[in-house]
């Protein structure tokens, strides 16, 4: 059986919440119904669907999951994302990660961008099963994510207009 976890920031402008919640709504509305998610919105504490339970995409957990994300608000705090990449990585039935942001972190979980990239390849590169990870920013430029990405088989992939300012 494919699995998949996806993640999404709760940390967001207007704006970019909808073009970020509007990306992950059209992910989900394509996955197949066989693959199993985990979903998680990050700010300064951690919000689970399902606890974080990879959960099978059938037509009522789909339609549970669309709620979820739905029901993300701007939260207000800060760009926490260790908490959520960790238990993803830490997942040892997991095959790929789908992580979504529209900002840096607060704090990087090493000295640097480079090092923080690195930590998360090199995890990814000690499990029996590598993950894919790919990475989405919300109308941001990332060169971390790209890193994370281009280690581990994923695509970088920028959405909104980086140029508006919005």
């Amino acid at each position: 059986m494919s699995t998949c976890v996806v993640k999404v920031n709760n940390v967001c402008q207007a704006t970019r919440m909808q073009i970020m919640k509007n990306e992950l709504r059209n992910l989900l509305l394509v996955m197949p119904s066989h693959f199993r998610i985990s979903l998680m919105a990050f700010s300064d504490v951690d919000t689970k669907w399902k606890n974080g339970a990879l959960t099978e995409l059938n037509d009522a957990n789909r339609a549970s999951a669309l709620a979820f994300v739905n029901s993300l608000l701007h939260g207000g705090g800060g760009t926490n994302p260790w908490g959520a990449l960790d238990a993803a990585f830490g997942n040892s039935n997991a095959r790929a990660i789908y992580f979504m942001t529209n900002s840096i972190p607060s704090t990087w979980k090493q000295k640097s961008a480079e090092l923080t990239a690195e930590h998360y390849i090199n995890t990814n590169n000690n499990r029996e099963n590598k993950l894919t990870v790919n990475t989405i920013s919300v109308d941001l430029n990332s060169p971390w994510l790209k890193l994370i990405s281009d280690g581990a088989s994923g695509t970088y992939k920028v959405v909104g207009n980086i140029n508006s300012g919005s």
